[in-house]
């Protein structure tokens, strides 16, 4: 017996190709990798690393552009990309189109840099008599010295030039970005205050467009931090970073008791 393929058949084979068809390219743009900004520190490669471990969890890549601080926020902020690396929470004061994924990825501190000067720093007023240099793009210390005599540079070595030059007074940037940048100079005469200025947690953040990812994300982060997994990775690049450079883990290490930190 011959079948033979009548109009209404071939429509709604065609129908059937179509559909099919444009369900693969909804999942090939689904799986596609999403990315992600963030500017260049000595913490870069560890947060890529647990930001990128959190992705696969939730079956998901992502590619990792590096620009200048103020570049990057400005362009997840607008949505031209999918979300910031890492970020202080209170980010989206400024950004309210990032959401926050609220799981901290990471504990930092605040630190004074000294050429000349001696004294036990206590928060960000002791810090108000005197010059400061601090990087362009970095929120965490632009917010707190709005209202202070400082200087605004666009890389590390640039701080501490001007405070070797004595063209300010105090350099404030976290504990091993400042260790190392003098490391890199072959600074001398350079000493970290202590004790630090300020601790502060710092976040991933996605565009409201892939807000559906937030949940996925908390979740895997959670898990990643019960684990004892961030600590880790970040603790095992740390100290990579620092055997780099020679430098000593200091007492208090900067991840130590993420949780407890308000």
């Amino acid at each position: 017996m011959k079948v033979y393929l009548t109009t209404s058949g071939t429509y709604l084979t065609t129908l059937v190709s179509l559909c099919l068809l444009l369900s693969f390219s909804s999942l090939a743009v689904a799986k596609s990798n999403l990315k992600i900004t963030t500017f260049d520190t000595p913490y870069s490669d560890v947060m890529t690393r647990i930001v990128r471990e959190a992705y696969k969890l939730i079956g998901r890549e992502i590619d990792v552009a590096m620009l200048p601080g103020s570049r990057a926020i400005k362009l997840s902020g607008l949505g031209a990309v999918d979300g910031e690396l890492y970020r202080i929470g209170a980010i989206s004061n400024g950004y309210p189109d990032l959401v926050r994924v609220d799981v901290a990825i990471a504990n930092l501190e605040v630190r004074a840099f000294s050429h000349s000067l001696d004294f036990s720093t206590n928060g960000w007023n002791s810090l108000k008599p005197y010059r400061l240099a601090v990087m362009q793009g970095v929120k965490i210390t632009d917010m707190h010295t709005q209202d202070m005599q400082r200087v605004m540079v666009n890389n590390f070595h640039q701080l501490f030039h001007l405070l070797s030059n004595e063209r300010v007074d105090l350099v404030i940037t976290t504990n091993i970005a400042g260790r190392i940048a003098i490391k890199e100079l072959h600074l001398k005469n350079i000493k970290m205050l202590s004790p630090a200025v300020h601790n502060f947690k710092v976040y991933h953040f996605v565009h409201k467009k892939n807000r559906e990812l937030v949940p996925l994300l908390t979740a895997a982060l959670t898990k990643m931090k019960k684990q004892g997994r961030i600590d880790q990775i970040f603790n095992e690049e740390m100290k990579n970073v620092l055997r780099k450079y020679k430098l000593a883990v200091l007492k208090g290490f900067e991840n130590h008791q993420i949780a407890d930190i308000p």
